[in-house]
């Protein structure tokens, strides 16, 4: 293990050196304006690398989150009726402004978040490429039509944005949480009021600069920091105000189970990814120079404080030794603590003290239970005169039944335990109520079936110890949350599926007006029964040998003939005075339904009580004739006989 030049860093003069000033926002994004907090209230950002001051920055509270939330309402009306197209330009502008300002936005996630410079310019192209995918997917919001069962009817669903959008991010992704959140429901339609991390609220507040200037409009997309003595009420506003549709949320699982229950008062859509606790499993039959390599960055990148970074190291017993001695040798070459601005830092400090004594405590419990630290293990003594460091640790002889072995560290310990079966290590795998992510390393193929099958987890990876990618679907099972982020199934966490079944009733004339508007409207009661009398009279005179018969549907007496196998004429005679205009088309379609299946369309005329209906295979070829007053009579050369 080595340390990063040992400069001394100074947090002001850092900041100072972002090229773009106008990206460090200080207070909240309300309906397009930068406001402060109404109680006038603020809280301070530290440097976790110094412990010096970034910077103070608007400290809302749940009544300003409520005014947010109204807001956003509001625009939500006018988003929602934008197309999928405009979205579409609007994030794509706002994806091109996050990569030319890369830089800027890096060096500020370093001084709020500590992680290495070089790694916080990664997480904003990874954070951008969320915003780049889904200005594409919000064109590929595609709906259905199911094939009906009712020759008379059509069935579609479509795809709806769900409304308010409610999203908590948490402190070690400050920029990706943003973008993988807010971009999918932006595409879908929704509005968006979030609530960053007090560690980390800047990297959003600079996000939420540049969306303003790709033209995202007022009330669209709301930025409400707050500080941790605030969060438990700003929590509590979006989860339980019925304004607010869907939460989305990333951090722990105590926390996300608060959440659910807050959002269940209101049946809120919830997407939840929460803590994980990764195998990492290290075959026999596995390269292991590749397999040391990998866990060197699945294990301590962001100072191993990621949801899917490895947490429990198992390594086949004949492979043990060889391993470890690999993998401590990597982390003696590699791991550079230091400042995340000093040069050639690779290993920063911890984001958070409370995080920092978790991870001493979890190291000490092991200890005391039998385990041996082979390197690491300690604060770095004069590093920077300040800061939450800690050196990255390797353990062995672990017990199963320490903290470490059972929870998420979210920190730079690795715990390395030995295994003697496949079906041992799965079972040992799978021995946590939580199931984010799992890696595994092997050259057989009937393995890497067996095993990425048996573990039980959200997302797996087989030689890699990098999974992450805005195309592939990011979510856990278990304990580890619900729903999914990016890919193209992220999209469909921010909509509500419609289903619409379309019936065919009346048919429109050439003028756009529906026969039975135009006819009915003009008969008197006296015409109505001189109509009657003229539809039996035009029928009979077609064809003397027509056919007669009725059926009994619905305790109505259904009568209708067929002429010369060209002609119909229905119907519906009842004495039911009750039985309305309406009720009785509905009525006539279901006769239709339930005795005939090949009615393309039908046309209506009726007079208090009786409905005639002739129905025409060939109404749109025009084939059709009209005799009399409004009575039509169509060919139905097609039309088989109801008998």
């Amino acid at each position: 293990m080595k340390f990063a030049n040992n400069t001394k860093i100074n947090t002001a003069d850092e900041l100072a050196k972002i090229n773009d000033q106008s990206l460090v926002r200080s207070k909240a994004y309300v309906n397009g304006k930068w406001i402060g907090a109404a109680s006038g209230s603020t809280f301070d950002v530290t440097d976790p690398g110094t412990l010096e001051k970034v910077g103070s920055v608007a400290d809302m509270d749940a009544t300003d989150v409520r005014k947010a939330v109204e807001v956003a309402t509001e625009a939500f009306g006018t988003w929602k009726k934008t197309t999928a197209k405009q979205r579409s330009a609007l994030l794509r502008k706002w994806h091109d402004l996050i990569v030319s300002n890369k830089d800027d936005l890096a060096r500020l996630m370093t001084l709020e978040g500590g992680k290495p410079v070089t790694e916080a310019a990664g997480e904003v192209l990874y954070g951008a490429s969320f915003v780049e995918w889904f200005s594409e997917e919000a064109k590929r919001a595609y709906g259905d039509v199911i094939p009906s069962p009712v020759s008379n009817s059509r069935m579609m669903v479509m795809k709806q944005p769900v409304g308010v959008v409610g999203i908590v991010t948490p402190y070690n992704f400050p920029n990706a949480m943003i973008t993988r959140k807010v971009a999918a429901a932006l595409a879908a339609g929704c509005t968006v009021v979030a609530r960053p991390a007090s560690e980390t609220p800047f990297s959003a507040l600079a996000l939420c600069e540049l969306a303003e200037r790709a033209g995202i409009p007022p009330g669209v997309l709301n930025i409400v920091p707050c500080s941790s003595e605030n969060t438990p009420a700003v929590g509590r506003e979006l989860t339980t105000n019925p304004l607010v549709r869907k939460i989305s949320f990333t951090g722990s699982t105590s926390v996300g189970k608060q959440l659910m229950g807050q959002a269940s008062t209101t049946m809120k859509k919830v997407s939840l990814e929460l803590g994980g606790n990764a195998p990492f499993i290290v075959f026999e039959d596995a390269d292991l120079a590749v397999a040391a390599e990998q866990l060197i960055a699945c294990k301590f990148r962001n100072s191993g404080q990621t949801c899917v970074c490895a947490n429990r190291v198992y390594v086949h017993e004949s492979v043990y030794d060889e391993f470890v001695e690999k993998f401590v040798n990597l982390v003696k070459e590699k791991m550079h603590v230091g400042h995340g601005l000093s040069e050639g830092t690779t290993f920063g400090p911890m984001i958070t003290e409370r995080g920092m004594f978790k991870v001493e405590d979890q190291l000490k419990r092991a200890i005391d239970a039998g385990a041996r630290v082979v390197i690491g293990g300690r604060r770095p003594e004069g590093l920077n005169a300040g800061g939450y460091y800690l050196e990255p640790t390797v353990l062995v002889d672990v017990s199963d039944d320490v903290p470490m072995s059972c929870e998420e560290t979210f920190g730079p310990l690795c715990p390395i335990y030995k295994f003697s079966t496949e079906e041992e290590v799965i079972r040992r795998a799978n021995n946590v109520p939580v199931g984010l992510a799992g890696y595994f390393f092997s050259r057989d193929i009937g393995r890497i079936f067996r095993v990425a099958e048996g573990i039980e987890v959200g997302m797996v990876g087989v030689n890699t110890g990098i999974i992450s990618s805005e195309v592939a679907p990011f979510g856990g099972v278990k304990e580890s949350g619900i729903g999914r982020e990016g890919s193209r199934y992220g999209i469909d966490e921010y909509l509500n599926i419609k289903y619409m079944n379309i019936r065919f009733i009346l048919v429109q004339n050439r003028q756009g007006k529906t026969r039975l508007e135009k006819w009915y409207s003009n008969y008197t009661e006296h015409e109505r029964r001189k109509l009657k009398a003229e539809v039996h009279r035009t029928v009979a005179s077609r064809d003397q040998k027509h056919q007669s018969n009725f059926v009994e549907f619905q305790n109505h007496r259904i009568v209708y003939r067929r002429y010369a196998g060209l002609f119909f004429c229905f119907c519906i005679d009842t004495n039911d005075n009750e039985l309305s205009q309406l009720e009785a088309i509905h009525l006539f379609v279901e006769v239709l339904d339930a005795y005939h299946g090949n009615v393309c369309e039908l046309d209506l005329v009726f007079n208090f009580y009786w409905v005639y209906a002739i129905l025409d295979e060939m109404f749109l070829a025009g084939e059709i004739q009209e005799t009399g007053k409004g009575v039509v009579l169509a060919r139905m050369d097609q039309l088989g006989a109801l008998e």
